[in-house]
C-alpha cells in the first residue's frame, strides 16, 4: 500500500497507494514528505497506511485557512445563507478570521492555534488598536469558524474539526433595561407625523422585533376574521 524512499539528510519521501484512477485505472499514489530518521519515517508510513485502511485518511493539500475560507464562501456559504449573513460572515473573516489564521495550512491548523487567537483576540483584537474584542464577537469568530471546518471535514479535506477541541469565551449577558410609560409616552410624541409613526406604534403595542415589524405587509392582517385578507386586496380583487 506504501513505499519511502531516502531524499536527503533527515527527509524521507512517502508513497501511499490510495486507488486508482476511475479513468485510467491507474494507481494513484499521493507523496508525503517526512523530516527525521528512518525509524521516525516508518512510524510516519504506518500511521498512514493505518488511516488508509480505516477509512480516516484524508488526502494532502497545500490550501491555507484563507483560501478555504474564501472558497467556502463562494461554494457553500452564498449558496444557502441570505445575503446580509454572508456578508457579515465575509466582513468577520477577511477582518478576524485571515489576519490571524489565514496563513496557516488548513491541514496543519491545531486547536492551540485557534484558541490562542480567541485569547489575544481578547487583549488587542481591534484593527484600530486600542484593546480586544468583545466576548461576543470572539464567539462570533469561533462560531463561523466551527461551522466553516465542519464543512470541511464533510468535504474531506479535514478529518477532524479543530475547533471541536476548542473553548471559546462566554459572552456577558447586558442587562436590559424597557422603556418606562413615560418614556414611551415621549417616543410616540416625538414619531408623530414622521414616517417612523405606524412602525413605533406597533413596537410599543405589540413588542415586534424591528425585522417582523418591516416584513409585515397589510395581506397579513386578519381583519375581522375574514379569511386572512385585508379590505385592500378584497378591493383589489372585485
Amino acid at each position: 500500500m506504501a513505499y519511502m524512499k531516502k531524499r536527503g539528510k533527515n527527509s524521507w519521501q512517502i508513497k501511499l497507494h490510495v486507488g486508482r484512477d476511475p479513468i485510467t485505472g491507474k494507481k494513484v499514489y499521493k507523496s508525503h514528505t517526512v523530516r527525521g530518521n528512518k525509524r521516525e519515517a516508518q512510524h510516519e508510513l504506518h500511521r498512514l497506511e493505518h488511516e488508509l485502511a480505516t477509512g480516516a485518511y484524508v488526502e494532502p493539500t497545500k490550501i491555507t485557512v484563507a483560501e478555504y475560507l474564501e472558497r467556502w464562501l463562494a461554494e457553500y456559504a452564498e449558496p444557502n445563507l441570505g445575503g446580509k449573513t454572508v456578508s457579515r460572515y465575509r466582513q468577520i473573516i477577511r477582518n478576524n478570521l485571515t489576519p490571524a489564521l489565514g496563513s496557516i495550512p488548513l491541514n496543519k491548523l491545531q486547536p492551540l492555534a485557534i484558541q490562542g487567537y480567541y485569547n489575544s483576540a481578547l487583549e488587542s483584537g481591534r484593527k484600530d488598536g486600542k484593546g480586544g474584542l468583545s466576548a461576543r464577537t470572539v464567539n462570533h469568530c469561533h462560531r463561523l469558524l466551527h461551522t466553516a471546518l465542519k464543512q470541511a471535514v464533510a468535504w474531506r479535506m479535514l478529518f477532524r474539526n479543530p475547533a471541536d477541541m476548542v473553548k471559546p469565551p462566554r459572552p456577558k449577558d447586558k442587562p436590559i433595561y424597557p422603556p418606562s410609560e413615560e418614556e414611551r409616552l415621549l417616543l410616540m410624541q416625538a414619531a408623530q407625523g414622521t414616517r417612523l409613526h405606524m412602525p413605533v406604534t406597533l413596537a410599543n403595542a405589540t413588542e415586534m422585533r424591528r425585522g417582523e415589524i418591516l416584513a409585515g405587509q397589510w395581506c397579513g392582517l386578519d381583519w375581522g376574521g375574514r379569511g386572512n385578507q385585508c379590505d385592500a386586496c378584497a378591493y383589489g380583487n372585485r
